[in-house]
């Protein structure tokens, strides 16, 4: 053993002696990771190339650097750069290129993602899903949903609740991968605490059935609001009672409770107030539009019938202020939703929600038409009173099978929607006597839609589906104002002011389809066929009746008895290849359209349609970040029954009248072009792109006024051209923890009509408009968000003389100060200013404000908030068209305090 011992050491003397004879050769560089941010404390390490002996080691410092010195008679080394959460990379050196400077950049392996930050980051991009830390962007000042989305960069937030991310609109909000409010998901970010979230993912290219994923492209974006883990308890939530004085007292009561430990998850929503709160906001912006929308790829819950309300009311008007400022408001929720997964592969969704909403609003506008070389003015002062109420029960399953070839999905709902209307109206107008209107209005809508989905997936590449969707709406109309010049329209005693109208409308549509797709010698095909069916009909009549309650018909002319029904056989194929970074799609779609509309005093009308829609995509991937895009297509569609209808419904004092339908196409041309750029890692996206669309036989309005009625009458104009461009940017910069939103608009509407004569006018309307945020909104002591927008209007027509003109401005600053975690205080203001024409002195300002003081310990919250602090009498808006100018006044409410607390278990 001694001698083996010395032979060792004798060898080990050999090898030292023999490299000391060797020169030493330096090598140093830097260690960056994909975002070109340094890494510290990676190991560099140079070994032999044949037997991969150590020969040298060093470690990065805080810039990334590193050093080291290199002996060896070997031709080549390796040398390999490694760091935990980092794939490593080697590279090979000659002997003979040394001393050398060799740099590296090590890309992230954790679960394929790619952070931005190495520690805690606040955003990780992982093929299609962008996800924010909620921690990284709250002040923890957020109270619903709502208040933490419109803090992330990219993400904004409209008026209505509609969620766009980088100017791509979202069209679901899933609580834990679950979608149980469907398109109406401001229920959701409007009701549910914010302090609930620990993770908002948004996801491009989502597919909701998984054995379509590889065979079919999918468009949709949607969002997904992760728990957060210590809050998935067999009981967790939020509740809060407050209370407060105003013009009259002041309450609020809502809760959050979600049961999420067992495989059953239970939601439940509960919100009720008089403080301004509208919690029955709803987006319904995906409804309608019709199932075969080539170019939209559509979901199981898209509902194919398009309806709208034969008697529209009064819209109230916030004059560009959130409505807790305009609106005295009363509203409350009860919403619940139960996930069930009976199995692995077998899973149904149940939620239902009810609730009513109360406004109140006293406003006003004056109008000038522009009629020629003449100007009509006409002043209106109004009253008005909604009330509202809602029932909604929705059932969706789904059925995968563990040998992933058959799927069943299926979606039910079932809803009601009721709405009171009363109006006062006092309206003076040129060279007439001052009158007064009153009027009451009801509605009660009843739908119904149910959908089906089977999809038999026999390969890897090959798919086939049978849809199934069916849906009916009824609405009952009743309209009853009291209006002293109804005596004079209709040549009566003059007793006869009072008329009532009671309407009915049906609508029905039925589509089944077969589907296929496939994936071949590198195209994706897709053809479908099937039939739509679509009927509607729609029955009124007309009475004119005196304080006595003597009545008077006035005749078959004002009624209304139509029915339409257009069975349509349709064909559609579409084929998508890409050429390396170049895709394209060409779609074809036909259509056969044997029509039936008929009355109680016309013959039927049965034209026969045939229509072909084509459609070419074309998107250009010019790189990870960068993306150009552009679109053709020629669209072919029928009017809807309410423009079809050929006598009279009566909406508060106006008279509407159309006349007999042409059952023709309207034609029209539609391209555009869009490019974006987003860069997930480094927060930076912009957008631009460019519309253009040409109509032909489009519906539009001929204007009437004199003395006592305004009337409406529908005309096709003989064209009309609109195109636009519009763009925005998006930059996020972490090391001064702040966001940057930029964002334009321009679009030009010219078309020909006939205002007020028979004789063709040329109309020409213009609307500019830029947006631009700024926030910090991070968790710090003192946080801004600041946001402003200008929009101008400009309106011409050939006969109208010069161009009436708007500008108008809105901005909201929200400051936040925390100094500790246990008080913070918010301030929001708002304000809008409006000019009209070009005169610089003739601008309105209005500007109002609300003060939140909070103050947080032990789980509870206690808040301290003051609305309407500047009490500002008047909001004023300006309007203009090609036509006419308006100018609405909204009368604020009154100011008031509240006083609540918030606990959360």
């Amino acid at each position: 053993m001694i001698k083996d011992l010395v032979l060792s050491l004798s060898s080990f003397i050999i090898i030292l002696l023999s490299l000391s004879t060797l020169h030493g050769q330096e090598i140093n560089g830097h260690v960056r990771d994909s975002l070109g941010e340094p890494v510290s404390f990676a190991s560099v390490v140079a070994t032999s190339c044949l037997d991969e002996q150590l020969l040298a080691f060093a470690s990065t410092n805080d810039n990334g650097e590193y050093k080291l010195t290199v002996k060896s008679d070997c031709d080549s080394i390796t040398l390999t750069a490694r760091c935990l959460g980092f794939s490593t990379v080697a590279m090979r050196l000659a002997m003979r290129d040394l001393p050398a400077d060799r740099d590296y950049v090590l890309v992230s392996t954790v679960l394929e993602e790619v952070m931005v930050r190495a520690k805690t980051p606040p955003v990780i991009a992982r093929k299609d899903t962008t996800e924010y830390n909620v921690a990284s962007f709250s002040d923890s000042t957020e109270v619903s949903v709502e208040d933490l989305l419109k803090k992330l960069p990219g993400v904004r937030v409209a008026e209505n609740g509609l969620i766009t991310y980088n100017g791509k609109t979202v069209e679901r909000v899933m609580i834990d991968g679950d979608d149980l409010f469907s398109q109406n998901y401001t229920l959701a970010t409007r009701n549910i605490r914010a302090d609930l979230i620990s993770k908002v993912q948004v996801i491009d290219r989502f597919q909701e059935n998984p054995l379509m994923k590889g065979i079919q492209e999918s468009e949709r974006m949607v969002m997904n609001l992760k728990i957060k883990p210590d809050r998935k308890r067999v009981l967790s939530g939020n509740l809060e009672l407050g209370s407060g004085y105003g013009d009259e007292w002041k309450r609020r009561a809502r809760t959050n409770l979600f049961s999420l430990s067992r495989k059953e998850k239970i939601y439940l929503i509960g919100n009720a107030n008089n403080s301004g709160d509208n919690v029955l906001s709803e987006v319904e912006w995906t409804a309608g539009g019709g199932f075969q929308g080539f170019g939209k790829q559509q979901t199981l819950q898209a509902n194919p019938l398009q309806v709208r309300s034969t008697l529209p009311n009064q819209p109230l008007d916030n004059a560009g202020l959130p409505p807790i400022y305009t609106q005295n408001n009363r509203s409350g929720l009860l919403y619940l939703g139960v996930v069930l997964p009976s199995s692995p592969t077998f899973k149904t969704k149940i939620s239902g929600w009810a609730g009513g909403v109360g406004l109140q609003q006293e406003s006003g506008n004056t109008t000038q038409y522009l009629l020629g070389i003449n100007q009509l003015e006409i002043a209106e002062d109004l009253r008005v009173k909604k009330q509202s109420d809602s029932y909604n029960m929705q059932i969706e399953s789904e059925y995968f099978p563990t040998n992933k070839k058959h799927a069943l999905r299926g979606f039910v709902k079932a809803g009601s929607k009721g709405i009171v209307h009363d109006l006062d109206l006092l309206r003076s107008q040129t060279s007439s006597e001052d009158f007064q209107v009153f009027s009451k209005s009801s509605q009660r809508s009843f739908d119904v839609f149910g959908s089906f989905e089977y999809t038999f997936k026999q390969r890897e590449s090959t798919a086939f589906q049978i849809v199934s969707k069916t849906a009916w709406h009824r609405g009952q109309y009743e309209l009853r104002p009291q209006y002293d010049f109804y005596a004079v329209f209709f040549a009566v005693d003059s007793s006869f002011n009072q008329l009532e109208q009671i309407a009915q409308q049906q609508q029905g549509e039925s589509i089944f389809m077969g589907r296929w797709l496939a994936l071949a010698n590198s195209i994706q095909w897709q053809i479908e066929a099937g039939l739509d069916w679509n009927w509607a009909q729609l029955e009124s009549d007309v009475t004119l009746k005196n304080s006595l309650k003597a009545s008077w018909k006035p005749g078959a002319d004002y009624q209304n008895n139509a029915f339409l029904q257009v069975p349509r056989y349709f064909a559609n194929i579409s084929a998508t290849r890409n050429f390396g970074p170049l895709m394209v799609r060409a779609r074809l779609g036909t259509s056969y359209r044997p029509i039936q509309f008929k009355t109680f005093e016309l013959p039927s009308l049965t034209p026969r349609l045939w229509a072909v829609e084509p459609r070419l995509d074309l998107r250009y991937t010019l790189s990870e970040h960068a993306i150009l895009s552009s679109y053709y297509r020629l669209q072919q569609e029928l009017p809807d029954l309410i423009d079809m209808h050929p006598n009279y419904i009566f909406s508060e004092y106006q008279l509407t009248s159309r006349g007999l339908p042409n059952l023709a196409f309207i034609l029209g041309h539609q391209a555009g072009m869009h490019y974006r750029y987003n860069h997930r890692l480094r927060q930076f996206s912009w957008n631009i792109g460019g519309n253009v669309a040409q109509n032909k036989n489009q519906f539009g309005t001929k204007f009437h006024i004199n003395p006592f009625l305004t009337v409406q009458d529908k005309f096709r104009p003989v064209s009309q051209e609109s195109y636009g461009v519009n763009g925005g940017a998006d930059r996020y910069l972490h090391n001064i923890r702040s966001r940057f939103e930029i964002g334009f608009a321009a679009n030009f509407i010219q078309e020909t009509a006939k205002l007020n004569s028979e004789n063709s006018s040329n109309l020409s309307q213009k609307l500019y408009s830029i947006n631009l945020g700024y926030g910090t909104a991070f968790d710090t002591w003192v946080n801004v968000v600041l946001s402003s927008r200008t929009a101008q209007i400009v309106g011409r027509n050939s006969s109208g003389g010069s161009a009436a003109r708007s500008t108008n401005w809105f901005s909201t600053a929200q400051i936040s100060v925390r100094p500790n975690k246990v008080f913070d205080l918010k301030v929001y203001v708002h304000q809008v200013s409006n000019r009209t024409g070009s005169n610089p002195f003739n601008l309105a300002y209005a500007s109002d404000c609300v003060a939140y003081l909070r103050i947080k310990k032990w789980r509870s919250t206690v808040e301290f908030s003051v609305i309407n602090i500047f009490e500002s009498r008047q909001y004023e808006q300006v309007f203009a068209d090609a036509f006419s100018q308006t100018i609405t006044r909204v009368t604020a409410v009154q100011p008031f305090f509240l006083l609540s607390w918030e606990m959360s278990f």
